[in-house]
C-alpha cells in the first residue's frame, strides 16, 4: 500500500469517526446529515474542515438556553404571585377549567374584558379609546380572517 492510499484510508476512518460525533453532537438534524454526508464523500477536505469550524459547541448553547430558561421561570412566578389577586376560582368539578389552565399554564384572571369587533372603523375607534384610557401599558389582539367567498 502506497503513503498515499495509507493517508486516503486514515482520512476515511477519521471522515466517519467524525460522521458519528456530528450525529451525536450537532445542533439541528440538518446539520448533521450536511457533515455526514461531506465527511463521507470527501474526507481529505471535510475532516479537517470538520475539527476546525465544525465541532458543536452545543453544550454552550444548552447551557444558555437552560440559564434563560430559569430566568423565564422566576419571572413567571413573580407575575403569578402578582396576580394571584386577581385569579378566578372555578369549582373543582369543572374539567374543562383545568385543561384550559394546564395548557395555557396560566390561570383565567378577573377583571378582564373582550369586546369582538368587526368592521375596521369600530376597532380603530375602540383602540384610540383604550390608549387614551391606559395608564401604564396596553395589550390587545387582533386577528385577521378572510372573507370567503
Amino acid at each position: 500500500m502506497s503513503i498515499a492510499a495509507g493517508i486516503f484510508l486514515l482520512f476515511q476512518v477519521a471522515g466517519f469517526i467524525s460522521s458519528l460525533h456530528a450525529i451525536l453532537n450537532t445542533r439541528t438534524s440538518q446539520g448533521a446529515i450536511a457533515w455526514v454526508v461531506s465527511l463521507n464523500t470527501m474526507p481529505v477536505i471535510a475532516v479537517p474542515a470538520y475539527w476546525v469550524f465544525g465541532r458543536s459547541k452545543f453544550q454552550g448553547y444548552v447551557d444558555a438556553l437552560k440559564d434563560t430558561n430559569l430566568i423565564i421561570e422566576e419571572d413567571k412566578k413573580k407575575i403569578h404571585q402578582e396576580f394571584a389577586p386577581f385569579v378566578v376560582h372555578v369549582p373543582d368539578d369543572f374539567p374543562e377549567y383545568k385543561a384550559i389552565t394546564r395548557l395555557s399554564t396560566s390561570p383565567f384572571l378577573k377583571g378582564n374584558r373582550v369586546e369582538l369587533l368587526v368592521d375596521g372603523r369600530a376597532t380603530y375607534k375602540s383602540l384610540e379609546e383604550g390608549i387614551k384610557r391606559a395608564s401604564s401599558y396596553i395589550l390587545f389582539q387582533c386577528n385577521y380572517s378572510p372573507l370567503s367567498a
